[in-house]
């Protein structure tokens, strides 16, 4: 719709030069005659051009605006046809937004040689040898600057794609390795109760149990996708609903404290300190077993920070694997938020800090 409606515009603008180089013109004789075929093909080249446009044709394009270019710069300097510049200039502003630099140097160039060779001809005013070149020149500059500031919004837009696409990537990896992270936890319990104590009936409700965080884990998912465009939950409720979930599901206790006035966080700000207890969490399950894991969220006047501490486990029964990208892909996540992730061993406890400033 846009581009009839721009079409409509430039033939609108065809009439109304023809208008006024026709309406009482004084010129008589073959220089009239000139003008009015000059006019009519300017016309007909401006029909080719358009249909070039609608059917994607770039090189009958060029051609046309090349040619409409040349005819209308060399019609402009002669006598009581001064409008024949605006067609050039239409031509020249609309060659440099969306053709390619060299038709748009082609383009602008040939109508002013043309405009210089048809003045020295007709013996025009040295103003005017000067000023339609400028003007044409301008129109030149002012096209490519459109084109270059529409070039660059669509780079934008990409680099929005594809930033959309790796968080949405990433969130999907992390909801994934946590929900896998605890159901191979109950896998384990499940073969450890079966192939130590024989206990079908227990075996079979951690199964039931491991089911249902399958399930769980692919609601998440979605969820966390879903999460990425709408305002979730403040933070502190979200760790609530996470330590609830964990310590029905593993049978440890984990405790919960919230230091400070929660305030509203960025969703980016939030999902990572989500992500991070969520993570040590999973680690705490697979390397301490029933061992009980301390969360505390503290909301400072410039950042919020998350410490996630846990006693040493002295058993790897239910570890999986683990290759370290869990941590690595927390600290990385944090990084882009100007954050920052630690772990390690100490005094006899492992402790997860997390830190984003607000």
């Amino acid at each position: 719709m846009l581009r009839v409606l721009s079409w409509l515009a430039r033939f609108g603008a065809f009439g109304l030069i023809g208008f006024g180089i026709f309406l009482g013109s004084p010129v008589t004789g073959g220089l009239l005659t000139a003008q009015i075929a000059g006019f009519a093909l300017s016309g007909a080249l401006m029909v080719l051009w358009a249909v070039a446009e609608f059917r994607s044709l770039p090189r009958l394009q060029a051609i046309s605006l090349v040619a409409l270019a040349i005819l209308t710069g060399a019609l402009c300097t002669s006598e009581h046809a001064s409008s024949f510049v605006g067609l050039a200039l239409i031509a020249v502003l609309d060659a440099s937004n969306v053709t390619s630099t060299k038709t748009s140097w082609v383009v602008s160039g040939g109508s002013i040689l043309a405009v210089e060779v048809g003045g020295l001809v007709s013996g025009t005013t040295l103003s005017t040898l000067l000023g339609y070149p400028l003007l044409l020149f301008a129109g030149m500059l002012a096209g490519q600057n459109r084109r270059a500031r529409r070039v660059e919004a669509e780079q934008r837009n990409q680099v929005a794609i594809l930033d959309e696409r790796a968080r949405i990537a990433r969130e999907i990896h992390d909801v994934l390795a946590h929900s896998l992270g605890a159901l191979g936890i109950q896998i384990q319990a499940a073969r450890a109760v079966l192939t130590d104590h024989g206990d079908t009936e227990r075996a079979l409700t951690i199964l039931s149990t491991a089911q249902r965080m399958a399930t769980d884990g692919l609601n998440e998912t979605r969820r966390a996708v879903h999460a990425l465009r709408v305002d979730p939950a403040p933070l502190n409720e979200q760790l609530a609903t996470i330590v609830e979930t964990h310590r029905a599901q593993h049978h440890t206790p984990v405790t919960l404290s919230v230091l400070g006035d929660p305030v509203d966080l960025p969703p980016d700000t939030a999902l990572a300190l989500v992500r991070a207890v969520q993570e040590a969490l999973v680690n705490a399950a697979k390397h301490a077993t029933q061992q009980p894991v301390d969360v505390t969220l503290r909301y400072d006047d410039h950042d919020v920070q998350v410490t996630i501490s846990n006693p040493l486990g002295t058993s790897s029964e239910f570890s999986t694997a683990d290759t370290g990208y869990g941590l690595t892909g927390m600290r990385e996540r944090l990084l882009l938020l100007r954050g920052t992730l630690t772990a390690g061993a100490d005094d006899g406890r492992w402790t997860l800090h997390a830190r984003v400033p607000v």
